[in-house]
């Protein structure tokens, strides 16, 4: 790092960290061993952006640290927890169950890469080429265009949820669910929510930033997944109650939310719809009802520390934790799911007192979006969702600390 001033070593952080957001959203994991998980692009700068962040920006480092104490404090844990649980359980010779835990510091990381190297001039033009990078994407891939979903979409995609894509399980037409870049409609609807978040809490949101909102809302419902629909419905909600916008975006955005419910109803591609559908609801319930219950019946003797990550049990049992709280207990037992609550618990509380702003509403809404849809799905163990963690938080604490105002 001789003869590089910190000026110059943030305008190369800032550009690892542009490189790293292009990588997550909308760009695929790629394979370099077979017998190694898939490389995704944060793996690539994770390592340069730690180094100048060590090196160059100790100072700004252990400050950072000294003001979310409380938070650093709840990633420790839930790291240190994951790490004793591998050696408890005598899996430390097992490297699948390493990537864990290294996954959570990474992420702890990214929080302060986020933090220290966002050029917060360049930000609204940075996430709306993402966003329509995304929704192009998505667009191609939605309505196959030019055959997007047998040429492109297998980089992203499991062959099993581009096989059923549009269709059941005998081939017949069927609800359509988008998959997008993260291969998962689940964690698709993720992204688009995580979108609405930014362009809907904006300080001061123009016609833009409505319009995208929009475009966000539009995008969740063609995910069709039911807990990002309650999401979706919660940050409404909150974001009407809180930040008390005009009637007309009120009115738009509730419009908006309805009509394209309606549309997928009407045209029988309604997945969501199954929310009203008590017998569909009461199998779904039934179906992940077994699943937490092989968890449960699995943790006599492993409260505590959980059985390691163990990714063998659930692959033999046929076991899917369908949450992130179940898997969380499985892999790392009471003190993890304590620790991993402690992680909402320290973010709410931490800025309740500026929960009006847009930094409060930037977190809130990311609260809102990881704590529900983690009810049925396990965003903070996906790679790409867990940098979009990071990223929010990491952008709430710029504005929290004075240093811009998005």
């Amino acid at each position: 790092m001789n003869g590089l001033n910190s000026s110059t070593l943030r305008k190369y952080g800032y550009w690892l960290i542009v490189i790293t957001l292009i990588g997550t959203f909308l760009l695929p994991s790629f394979c370099v061993v077979p017998s190694i998980p898939k490389i995704e692009v944060s793996d690539i700068t994770f390592p340069l952006l730690f180094l100048i962040s060590v090196i160059s920006f100790k100072r700004e480092l252990v400050s950072f640290i000294k003001q979310h104490k409380a938070l650093v404090l709840a990633l420790s844990v839930l790291i240190a927890i994951a790490v004793i649980s591998i050696i408890f359980n005598g899996r430390i010779k097992m490297y699948r169950d390493w990537f864990e835990p290294i996954k959570f510091f990474k992420l702890s990381c990214f929080i302060f890469f986020f933090y220290l190297f966002i050029d917060v001039s360049k930000w609204v033009s940075l996430i709306k080429f993402l966003f329509l990078g995304l929704v192009l994407f998505n667009l191609f891939h939605y309505f196959n265009v030019f055959h997007f979903n047998e040429i492109i979409e297998p980089y992203y995609a499991a062959p099993h949820h581009l096989d059923f894509f549009g269709l059941n399980s005998i081939g017949e037409p069927a609800t359509k669910r988008m998959i997008g870049t993260v291969g998962n409609p689940n964690n698709n609807a993720i992204l688009f929510l995580i979108f609405l978040v930014l362009f809907l809490q904006k300080k001061n949101s123009n016609k833009s930033d409505i319009i995208f909102s929009i475009v966000a809302i539009i995008g969740v419902l063609a995910c069709q997944s039911r807990t990002g629909f309650v999401a979706l419905l919660l940050i409404l909600i909150v974001s009407f109650i809180v930040k008390r916008p005009s009637w007309k975006i009120i009115f738009s955005l509730c419009l908006v939310t309805i009509a394209g419910f309606l549309i997928l109803e009407l045209f029988g591609n309604s997945y969501i719809g199954s929310l009203a559908n008590a017998v569909t609801m009461e199998s779904a319930k039934a179906g992940r009802y077994e699943q937490w219950t092989k968890i449960i019946d699995a943790m006599p003797g492993h409260w505590v520390l959980g059985h390691g990550v163990n990714k063998e049990y659930f692959e033999e049992r046929e076991i899917y934790a369908e949450s992130e709280y179940f898997l969380v207990l499985f892999r790392y037992g009471g003190i993890g799911l304590i620790s991993l609550l402690a992680i909402w618990t320290t973010l709410f509380f931490g800025q309740i007192k500026s929960i009006r702003s847009s930094a409060g509403m930037f977190l809130l809404g990311t609260i809102i979006v990881f704590t529900i849809t983690g009810l049925t799905n396990s965003p903070l163990h996906s790679t790409k969702l867990s940098i979009i963690f990071a990223l929010m938080v990491g952008v709430s604490f710029i504005q929290f600390n004075g240093k811009e105002k998005i």
